[in-house]
């Protein structure tokens, strides 16, 4: 399985990665280098729910439901499944913390990524100068139309659309890291739905499997 990495997270304290193509969890846990790693059953509820996974005490048998999933313990994996959603790595090396975090459209208008950083910031004492960020391939704006509804949303949000009837998630994710002061963030900008070596949703429909993304402290 072929993995996509990020150079901001160049100095070897966290395993991470982008899976190209379908992959699963278990076969990502085995592809990452980690000793012993774990990682704890979900579900994605397209959300703005935020959840530390260190602090789950009966973590074999949880299935938790959220969007961003916090580890502050080496060897737990934050993980999402993406296929158009954008899918973001979060590293604070200095408070030894790391976050997956998933943002459909929903999440993005939610503000999910701009939430997660408060939690940290706020939860977990850190500073947004700190913290680096991966946002890796997702749907583009050149290919993501939405309807009125799903514009009136983000506007319900305070978020502006440059296009009434389409959306770029990743750069409103990039902007939501930079409004709360995130400053070190790296891009991969791949269209989920123009490269067929990844999943996509919309293109693939219901045949549509998962990529992984995936980070943890090693």
């Amino acid at each position: 399985m072929d993995f996509i990495t990020s150079k901001i997270f160049k100095d070897g304290s966290v395993a991470h990665g982008f899976s190209i193509g379908p992959t699963t969890i278990e076969e990502a846990a085995n592809e990452s280098g980690i000793k012993n790693p774990f990682f704890i059953k979900h579900d994605q509820i397209h959300s703005d729910k935020i959840v530390l996974l260190s602090t789950i005490n009966d973590k074999r048998s949880a299935v938790v439901k959220a969007d961003a999933f916090i580890s502050t313990t080496p060897g737990i994996i934050c993980y999402i499944r993406t296929a158009d959603c954008v899918p973001i790595l979060l590293h604070d090396p200095v408070k030894k913390i790391v976050a997956a975090v998933h943002a459909g459209w929903k999440g993005t208008a939610q503000k999910i990524t701009l939430k997660t950083i408060d939690y940290f910031v706020k939860e977990l004492g850190s500073k947004p100068q700190d913290i680096r960020a991966a946002i890796g391939p997702a749907i583009l704006g050149k290919c993501y139309e939405i309807g009125q509804d799903v514009a009136d949303e983000f506007a319900a949000n305070g978020i502006h659309l440059k296009e009434k009837d389409r959306v770029d998630t990743q750069e409103l994710n990039r902007t939501q890291l930079a409004e709360a002061g995130v400053d070190k963030i790296e891009i991969a900008r791949i269209c989920t739905h123009c490269d067929d070596r990844f999943i996509s949703f919309r293109r693939d429909k219901e045949d549509a499997r998962r990529q992984v993304n995936f980070i943890a402290l090693v």
